[in-house]
């Protein structure tokens, strides 16, 4: 199991056709020297469509954004991801997929 963090880490390795796995935190913050975001609750559903592709939905149900003049809170991005791995997906070595999203 290969885990995919939006925007920490992605993985080349898909998870196999017909099973799917559930990634979310608690709570994700960030700070920057002009900017803090907490999202509450993040999710990644993967649920994998062949034994080298997966369709991921991605969702932060709650955020809140600081960057110094204005505070916005509310609910954050969704995303649909496809990831198609190309080489590697279950040995040792090198890896690569393709991963579009919308």
């Amino acid at each position: 199991m290969s885990a995919d963090r939006p925007d920490f880490t992605e993985s080349p390795y898909t998870v196999d056709a017909g099973a799917w796995q559930l990634e979310m935190s608690f709570v994700d913050y960030s700070r920057t020297d002009d900017a803090e975001s907490t999202t509450l609750a993040p999710i990644n559903l993967k649920v994998g469509l062949r034994h080298d592709m997966d369709i991921q939905f991605v969702m932060d149900p709650f955020v809140i954004s600081d960057d110094g003049t204005q505070k916005v809170d509310g609910v954050g991005d969704a995303q649909i991801r496809l990831k198609m791995n190309l080489w590697g997906n279950d040995s040792e070595g090198d890896a690569f997929a393709f991963m579009p999203f919308v």
